[in-house]
């Protein structure tokens, strides 16, 4: 079972992430090969607390073996989605995309 890879600390770390709201939005752009303007970014999130040694992957599969990969799902968008209106006017003109996991789509 996935679960059991992780202890129960790393669950409690990635509790505290999704508690103090803990996530910052980066935004990687997709450029034309063509003549190099920016079509769209990729809002990717990253843990902002400097003290925490985690991947957003290991944060990701972590969260998801606990049964948190919904809210920390929900908190990303949220705080990606703050930041994009906050920069209205560098994203009015493109496509911004989201990551988003299946299960929490089922979910």
């Amino acid at each position: 079972m996935v679960r059991e890879r992780y202890n129960k600390m790393q669950e409690e770390i990635v509790e505290k992430i999704i508690e103090d709201r803990s996530i910052t939005p980066f935004f990687q752009p997709i450029v034309s090969l063509r003549d190099g303007t920016v079509l769209a970014y990729e809002a990717l999130s990253r843990v902002s607390d400097c003290e925490i040694d985690l991947s957003s992957d290991d944060l990701f599969t972590i969260a998801s073996a606990s049964g948190k990969a919904w809210r920390l799902e929900q908190i990303c968008r949220s705080v990606i989605l703050s930041e994009v209106k906050k920069n209205e006017r560098i994203f009015n003109t493109c496509k911004l995309f989201l990551n988003i996991s299946p299960q929490v789509l089922v979910e």
